[in-house]
């Protein structure tokens, strides 16, 4: 069912899928299974579709350390798209969103890669690095 709001209200089916859009006039009922891409169509159809993207990095001294300087490296990074994250061993960097079409993701990937190594470049000036890891790196002792 489609709201007053024009948003989709479908209930689910016994298997756990969501019901899906409404059939339209003209065209076959969806085909079991592809339920949530049929509904995801039906409530972007009249959206410009658009990617955006957040990246966390983890902060670490030389020695692979968790380095406790998250303030110090966005001091030196000075790009508004870095920002703190929970931990000051932790920062991230946001990807604004942009129309998804053509080279798209390229150039999202060109950005993301000139805004690592700056921030890179940036962090071993004040005596950290960036490190990619699934986890923290466990710090001895508070700094």
């Amino acid at each position: 069912m489609v709201t007053r709001e024009g948003r989709w209200a479908g209930r689910s089916s016994n298997h756990g899928e969501p019901a899906g859009p409404p059939p339209v006039p003209g065209k076959s009922a969806p085909v079991p299974g592809r339920a949530r891409t049929d509904a995801a169509r039906f409530l972007v159809r009249d959206l410009d579709p658009q990617v955006g993207l957040e990246v966390e990095v983890n902060l670490v001294d030389d020695s692979g350390t968790a380095s406790m300087r998250s303030p110090d490296v966005l001091d030196a990074i000075g790009d508004p798209s870095w920002a703190p994250e929970l931990g000051r061993f932790n920062i991230e960097v946001n990807m604004p969103p942009r129309a998804l079409c053509g080279d798209a993701l390229d150039q999202m990937e060109a950005q993301l890669l000139a805004s690592l190594k700056h921030a890179d470049q940036r962090a071993r000036d004040v005596g950290s690095r960036l490190a990619m890891v699934a986890s923290c790196p466990a710090s001895s002792k508070p700094t």
